[in-house]
């Protein structure tokens, strides 16, 4: 297009080269359904996974089982494809419809599914009790140039800073006079 002389030249080879992105990690693959969890008690399975800076929880669980976080530095997501939940924090209770997405405030915080189900949560790298559980706790041990550090979040607002948030719903869930009844007292 150019000839070899021509300025023009250098600068179509500079917009063709690959962006620099430091070190690449090893791939991270995990196979819950071909491995055994991580914890198998009180009628639930959970297989964990680390990310840079996130641990991701994968859990199966039998009807009214309890996924229970004390003391939780910082806030963290339930999403539910399935089933509902009843989700405690700080002493606020939701009632969560399946097929949501939750952020749980930091604090105490309960996770029950009254109908069993699946259940995904994702956890900051500050999670370092779940962190010590991942399989492949180590994989970041060495920093990655093109993802930065983890920063905290500013704090919320002190009025939704104790109560469960849905951000996403998408179908609306019954409460049938079987199920209230069957909802814990807290």
């Amino acid at each position: 297009m150019y000839k070899d002389k021509d300025p023009r030249a250098a600068l179509f080879a500079a917009a063709t080269k690959p962006p620099q992105t430091g070190l690449i990690a090893v791939e991270q693959v995990a196979e819950f359904h071909k491995t055994a969890p991580q914890i198998a008690q009180d009628g639930r399975k959970e297989w964990l996974q680390r990310g840079c800076n996130f641990v991701l929880v994968y859990g199966e669980a039998e009807a009214g089982a309890s996924f229970v976080r004390h003391g939780q530095e910082d806030e963290y997501v339930v999403i539910l494809p399935d089933g509902p939940a009843w989700i405690e924090a700080n002493g606020a209770v939701q009632d969560v419809a399946g097929n949501s997405i939750v952020f749980v405030p930091p604090g105490e915080s309960r996770v029950i599914l009254p109908e069993g189900g699946t259940i995904v949560r994702l956890f900051t790298a500050k999670a370092a009790d779940l962190l010590a559980l991942c399989p492949n706790r180590a994989a970041y041990d060495a920093g990655r140039s093109h993802i930065p550090p983890f920063a905290t979040w500013p704090a919320p607002r002190a009025a939704t800073r104790s109560a469960p948030i849905v951000l996403m719903s998408r179908r609306k869930r019954a409460v049938s006079a079987a199920s209230s009844a069957a909802r814990p007292s807290w």
